[in-house]
């Protein structure tokens, strides 16, 4: 885009480089748009992560759901399989190792989890706004009582 402005969006053809407050930049030439020399911060794996800054919005999962559960059991069965192949006692030997396996599943259930609400709740937003651009492929239907679906109740006696 002209005028000097920056466009987010568009490829950052230049030098990587830390900048002073330790993150990564790019030096960035004329042709992304944002100027000669000017320093882009960019987008790297552990600021973006699973979840953007918008499932944030979202209300926390609760701690015991059934991804937790599943991933803790899955863990806990990993230790205790283990200690089988290295012809220990199974539920006895290592029991830190059981505990240390099942927060880690408890953990990545727990943030799977929250990835998975954050999906639908992004699906349910595109749905919702989909409808509300398109309300002719949606159209309201007329309200019916229940004493006109349903049939004249005659008991027998």
């Amino acid at each position: 885009g002209g005028g000097g402005e920056c466009v987010w969006g568009q490829q950052a053809a230049g030098v990587l480089k830390r900048g002073r407050n330790g993150c990564r930049e790019a030096r960035v030439s004329t042709r992304s748009g944002c100027g000669e020399g000017r320093a882009v911060p960019l987008v790297t794996a552990v600021e973006m992560g699973l979840l953007p800054d918008r499932a944030k919005v979202l209300p926390p999962p609760g701690i015991v759901n059934r991804n937790s559960v599943w991933f803790g059991l899955m863990g806990w069965t990993t230790a205790v399989m283990q200690n089988g192949v290295m012809r220990r006692p199974a539920l006895t030997a290592g029991v830190h190792r059981q505990l240390l396996y099942v927060t880690v599943g408890w953990f990545l259930g727990y943030y799977l989890t929250k990835v998975e609400n954050y999906k639908t709740a992004k699906l349910d937003q595109e749905m919702m706004e989909y409808i509300r651009h398109h309300p002719d492929n949606f159209p309201e239907k007329e309200k019916k009582t229940y004493a006109e679906i349903l049939e004249d109740f005659h008991p027998i006696r």
